[in-house]
């Protein structure tokens, strides 16, 4: 192998392959081949990229990828792995794009073996400057590591080493910061629908308190009834959410975590 990544093909086609190739094909990477058990979802792909093979048999045998990246759910990493078919006589390195899943989960398999995981959330819908995104490796030979660095340093800004298990901890914290926050602002946003009222009134508000976590810090800038301890607001809230019972358990569970981390 050389000593810079420039072919590279895509094991599954959704919203992580979708952005990742564009920025490979960006950094100056041929696309050779993209795999999806639909092969509408790859020939998409390869027609957005004007590249590649689209294809929905594992058999990569004879492709001249130097690098196959699997972007597929975390429950289907297994066994794809096991159903990879890799060239016999050049030895691509294969990585897996997923920030739960650990380095082992494809490196007991395989003998060139990494992670290339971006930290962003993706939509096909939604352009995206990965170059503003995290980058994080992980790789169990010293030489693959240099080239998923030196590979990920030319589509992001921010690319770091980090292991399996401290890479799980960075992905519940943005399930925490993403996923859950996310979750919130739909619960915000029908409760404003049922009022007449439009998401967009939030939208100040929301802007400022990500600027003030980090600018600040997320404790620093905690505020509302929770934090001042204000049981009287808290009370009329849990009543105003007497018709979904669910919405009042979550309400006065945030409510006493942010109580007890105060």
């Amino acid at each position: 192998m050389s000593d810079k990544i420039n072919r590279v093909a895509f094991v599954g086609a959704g919203n992580v392959a979708w952005h990742l190739s564009q920025a490979f094909q960006k950094a100056g990477c041929k696309i050779t081949e993209v795999y999806s058990q639909n092969i509408e979802n790859a020939r998409a792909l390869c027609e957005k990229l004007n590249s590649g093979t689209a294809k929905n048999e594992l058999d990569f045998s004879e492709s001249k990828a130097q690098l196959i990246v699997i972007s597929v759910k975390d429950d289907a990493l297994t066994d794809l792995v096991k159903q990879l078919k890799l060239p016999q006589v050049t030895q691509p390195i294969v990585v897996h794009t997923s920030g739960s899943q650990p380095l082992s989960i494809i490196s007991d398999s395989l003998p060139s073996a990494g992670v290339f995981y971006p930290l962003q959330t993706f939509s096909k819908r939604k352009e995206i400057d990965l170059s503003r995104s995290p980058v994080l490796i992980e790789s169990n030979k010293v030489k693959d590591k240099g080239l998923l660095l030196e590979l990920a340093k030319r589509i992001s800004n921010y690319v770091e080493e980090v292991d399996s298990s401290a890479r799980t901890s960075l992905h519940i914290a943005a399930v925490f910061a993403c996923n859950f926050s996310n979750h919130l602002f739909a619960i915000a946003k029908e409760i404003l629908n049922k009022k007449g009222l439009n998401f967009n009134l939030l939208e100040p508000l929301i802007e400022e308190t990500v600027y003030k976590a980090f600018s600040h810090s997320p404790k620093a800038g905690q505020t509302g009834p929770a934090i001042r301890k204000d049981e009287e607001i808290i009370q009329k809230h849990l009543l105003a959410l007497k018709e979904n019972a669910s919405y009042q358990q979550l309400y006065e569970l945030l409510t006493r975590s942010i109580q007890r981390h105060a």
